[in-house]
């Protein structure tokens, strides 16, 4: 009897050591750092940061990714980096809240706007493009800041809102066949002479379209990735991949090139709107996971309408679509306790916020939410 209770306690534990310092948003390793200087803190603001597009906030995840990402094309990857670097060396001189810079929010542009500079500009390990990756990635946290405040009039988050803006504004400043500095690549031609499907290539095309929010193309990063979004959060995982299922079959209801959809660039942005609704934003329900379906269709629905547009001017839509799309399923209410929007100030893992019972009407929440909200970035700022 006491040899089954030993064990028992032991598994307990070893549970509650997992879900503490491994998975979900892994609170015990910002705990832990709390009491160091916060120098050691800058790799864990760091990884965080690179687990932010895909709504994790993990530093084992974004090490993963990281890892992936360099992989992949390293020169991308540095350009990233150091996008991401001069973000967060902003964000903490100009004193954005802590808890913000820890976690990576007010950073993460950065990272997707240097990713996207090292895939665009038609040049590898260029040192002419450090100085607008500093200057983008500094100014990343001034629009991050100023469109979030916006936002906040109607309850919303900016999602990558910030990273599309500028990205629009570097890109669309420079001709493609006349710049001379930063000269960027031409779109490839997605024009293909069969006509048949490749049903292996469009179900490899899931995970890549996962490992296309960070705008790589290979099978093996998605599929890194995707183990990583895992590694903190199944449900947003599963999630991830029914986005880019869902967008791959209405990509070829909508007869978009075969390549397009074997690249997965018809399912990033699906990918995005699936995590954000089906458990991130909204807590998992039955009708919530639906809506998650019905939000891939719709954001494959706004990528296909928009990329006639931006082709015109010769500009990608990025994730504009899934901005678009999630926003105003967000913005949906509903006193029915299947649409239940996490509070702004709680959101953490879609495993942690099933723990949340709170009321929908006047949004109160129980001691449960404790395990969500962690209470560390308020105990730094009153050490500081």
């Amino acid at each position: 009897m006491q040899s089954e209770k030993s064990k028992l306690q032991r598994k307990n534990s070893v549970w509650t050591f997992l879900a503490k310092y491994i998975s979900s948003d892994a609170a015990g390793v910002n705990e832990f750092l709390h009491t160091k200087h916060w120098t050691l803190a800058i790799p864990n603001w760091i990884l965080r940061a690179v687990g932010q597009p895909v709504f994790v906030n993990n530093p084992y995840s974004g090490l993963l990714i990281l890892i992936a990402l360099f992989f992949g094309d390293p020169w991308v990857a540095l350009c990233g980096t150091i996008c991401l670097l001069a973000a967060i060396a902003t964000a903490f001189a100009v004193k954005q809240e802590y808890s913000l810079i820890e976690s990576g929010v007010c950073t993460f542009h950065g990272l997707l706007i240097g990713l996207l500079l090292g895939v665009s500009v038609d040049r590898e390990w260029y040192p002419l493009l450090i100085l607008p990756l500093i200057i983008l990635g500094s100014a990343s946290v001034y629009v991050a800041n100023g469109v979030g405040n916006i936002y906040k009039v109607w309850n919303l988050p900016a999602l990558t809102l910030p990273f599309c803006l500028l990205t629009f504004i570097f890109l669309g400043a420079f001709d493609s066949t006349s710049a001379t500095h930063y000269p960027l690549k031409a779109a490839p031609d997605a024009v293909s002479n069969t006509t048949t499907l490749d049903w292996g290539k469009v179900f490899l095309s899931i995970p890549i379209s996962v490992g296309q929010v960070y705008a790589y193309d290979g099978l093996l990063t998605g599929c890194f990735i995707s183990a990583a979004i895992c590694l903190a959060s199944p449900i947003l995982a599963l999630h991830a991949l029914i986005g880019g299922f869902i967008s791959a079959f209405t990509a070829i209801g909508l007869s978009a090139p075969p390549l397009e959809i074997y690249s997965g660039l018809w399912g990033y942005s699906a990918v995005l709107t699936s995590e954000a609704v089906g458990g991130f934003f909204f807590r998992l329900t039955p009708h919530s996971h639906i809506l998650a379906w019905l939000g891939g269709v719709l954001t494959t629905l706004v990528h296909a309408t928009l990329s006639r547009c931006f082709s015109q001017l010769g500009l990608p839509v990025l994730t504009l679509p899934f901005v678009l799309t999630t926003s105003i399923l967000l913005a949906f209410t509903s006193k029915s306790p299947q649409f239940s929007r996490i509070p702004m100030g709680k959101l953490s893992s879609p495993e942690r916020h099933l723990l949340l019972k709170r009321d929908v009407q006047t949004g109160e929440i129980d001691q449960a939410s404790e395990m969500v909200e962690g209470k560390s970035p308020e105990k730094r700022s009153e050490t500081e």
